[in-house]
């Protein structure tokens, strides 16, 4: 329960947690399942995150109601695309209610085929293929645990970024991590 302070309605309690949730930058990331029939079932998730190294898991979340937390219930399998600056558009546009699913859903994005694994975009930062290992129930949302099986990624490029209800991208760096292996792209930052 939301503490809420005196006359705040639960409604209103819930819009300020969003808000409050807001101030946490997060990846975007297009997550893609193929549904009965063959057809696939894409959507916007910024709710990713990577679990355990070993063995490799993921994990991403949807409500209850979506037709994607149904599809993924179903099929038990999932790819996911890392969206990369620019690529807002795609973002948006799989984030819209009602919009269409399928092939034509996809038309117009460069993706590449993979059949049986969901396609995914061909200018991807990163992509993974997952496999369901357990649905955890979490209030009106699911949390689907999944194992990696395959992945790759590009060198070079920034992720896109969803943070207080708008798209961003990388600022500079603010400190080198002592954890984190120096890539090329270190050598160009100012510390």
């Amino acid at each position: 329960m939301i503490e809420q302070a005196a006359g705040e309605n639960e409604d209103d309690a819930r819009r300020d947690l969003r808000g409050v949730a807001g101030q946490i930058a997060g990846g975007v990331a297009l997550v893609t399942t193929i549904a009965e029939g063959g057809e696939p079932h894409a959507t916007t998730a910024s709710a990713f995150l990577t679990v355990s190294s070993d063995p490799p898991l993921v994990a991403v979340f949807f409500a209850n109601a979506t037709r994607m937390h149904a599809f993924l219930r179903e099929s038990g399998s999932f790819s996911v695309s890392v969206l990369r600056r620019g690529q807002h558009e795609i973002a948006r546009r799989f984030a819209r209610p009602g919009r269409p699913t399928g092939w034509i859903a996809l038309s117009g994005l460069s993706i590449v085929h993979r059949d049986p694994r969901p396609p995914i975009l061909a200018d991807a930062l990163a992509w993974l293929d997952c496999s369901v290992v357990q649905l955890v129930p979490m209030g009106d949302h699911g949390c689907f645990v999944a194992e990696v099986l395959a992945f790759d990624r590009v060198p070079e490029g920034e992720p896109l970024l969803y943070y207080r209800g708008r798209f961003h991208t990388l600022g500079g760096p603010a400190a080198p991590a002592s954890w984190a292996p120096l890539e090329r792209s270190d050598l160009a930052a100012e510390w």
